[in-house]
């Protein structure tokens, strides 16, 4: 099985200048998926980004400042 990370690490070297597009956003993306999809079998590439993506979003998450002045939510508040 051949690792999707230098696919996601490429798309987002790619992504440089901020703001970006919406167009140019999901045409990298979609080069980026189109060029990934025939390194490993339908499943397990589906598999691999949702990993992958998960665990950059984590990386940014912890990133993030937490901020005390607001309120935190949780699942179980109604709003």
């Amino acid at each position: 099985m051949v690792s999707l990370q230098p696919s996601l690490d490429s798309l987002l070297s790619s992504l440089t200048k901020s703001p970006i597009s919406k167009l140019e956003l999901e045409t990298l993306v979609g080069k980026t998926l189109k060029n990934s999809a025939s390194q490993s079998s339908p499943e397990n590439w589906k598999s691999q980004w949702e990993y992958l993506l998960k665990d950059e979003i984590f990386k940014l998450a912890v990133c993030v400042p937490f901020d005390s002045s607001q309120p935190v939510h949780t699942l179980d508040q109604d709003d």
